[in-house]
């Protein structure tokens, strides 16, 4: 069974020439990653799609406790 790439490893792959030297260069990274390498459960990857919820910067951006209720 092959596993999902972790975040540095997906991070690597979108933009493998990127360096971050600061929170805001990393988030600005993380933000476009898609969510599919995070290895979550079936459930929660169809709750975000329902969403429109494709990419990491998408799901920050949610009100955490508006979304923990849904």
């Amino acid at each position: 069974m092959q596993t999902a790439p972790s975040m540095a490893q997906a991070a690597s792959m979108e933009t493998p020439t990127a360096i971050c030297r600061d929170a805001a260069t990393l988030t600005a990274a993380l933000d476009g990653l898609p969510i599919v390498p995070l290895d979550l459960p079936p459930a929660t990857q169809e709750k975000l799609a329902g969403f429109g919820i494709r990419r990491l910067g998408e799901a920050r951006r949610l009100p955490r406790a508006a979304l923990a209720r849904r």
